[in-house]
């Protein structure tokens, strides 16, 4: 406030600087002069207050804009953190299951499918990232279990790996390719992701969108506007010159998935 207060009192100088013009008119000046020299810093005073009306409502839309991003940020670091958290319980999940080796054969497979239901729902719920070889590899390990005789050992020690690696990508962002469905097309593109809350996108003819929440699935949203494309584009070289960390101002999916 204390840039629109200097602007005030800048005003209120003029304002008194042109009464004082005006009482101390100098010899030969005319009326006509004076008039037209006080509606002209009038003009002035009009303008600047126009300058200051716009500086105050472009100020209070930012706030309110920077409020909004932040309220969104806020409620996907709360679905993320519960999203590690699910992770973590079902890692510990796994570590009594492996001490308990006295279990059947059964119980055993038992839990280990449980794990792995659970397991899917996460990566559902997650961000579209490679979506597809992510559930592969959960239905490659249920798949295992249905064999004849299988090495439960080695499934639960696969499914560790597993969550672990899910682990990660919670606090990992990187460049990659992938494939996804928009616009009724299959399409190989490359995707900015941001831990496991954002997932943004650039088509091969140059557009570039994000992932967003729609239903019980995702969709692909491209951006329209040409700052928004710059902006996202700015992610893409950062990431491609290896430069993880920094300020990133970006357009943000409205909503999130419910935890």
């Amino acid at each position: 406030m204390r840039g629109v207060n200097d602007s005030l009192g800048l005003i209120a100088i003029l304002l008194f600087l042109s009464t004082v013009t005006v009482e101390a008119q100098q010899p030969g000046q005319s009326l006509a002069d004076l008039a037209a020299g006080l509606a002209e810093k009038r003009s002035l005073v009009e303008s600047l207050t126009a300058t200051l009306e716009q500086g105050r409502t472009a100020t209070a839309e930012r706030l309110r804009a920077i409020s909004e991003r932040q309220s969104d940020l806020d409620l996907q670091v709360q679905q993320e953190t519960l999203r590690v958290s699910r992770i973590e319980r079902d890692l510990a999940a796994l570590s009594a299951a492996g001490d308990g080796t006295r279990r059947s054969r059964a119980e055993a497979l038992d839990v280990l499918h449980g794990l792995l239901d659970r397991t899917r729902k996460i990566v559902q719920d997650g961000i579209p990232f490679k979506m597809k070889e992510r559930l592969g590899e959960i239905d490659a390990i249920r798949g295992l279990s249905r064999e004849a005789s299988p090495d439960v050992d080695s499934l639960f020690s696969r499914l560790w790996s597993f969550l672990e690696g899910e682990l990660r990508l919670t606090t990992e962002s990187g460049l990659y390719t992938q494939a996804i469905e928009t616009e009724g097309e299959r399409k190989l593109v490359e995707v900015a992701r941001l831990g496991m809350v954002y997932l943004f996108v650039k088509t091969p003819e140059g557009r570039y969108g994000y992932a967003a929440p729609a239903g019980d699935g995702w969709d692909y949203v491209f951006v329209t506007s040409a700052e928004d494309g710059r902006r996202i584009a700015a992610l893409f070289d950062s990431f491609r010159r290896n430069y993880r960390s920094g300020y990133f101002e970006l357009p943000s999916p409205a909503g999130g998935r419910k935890p």
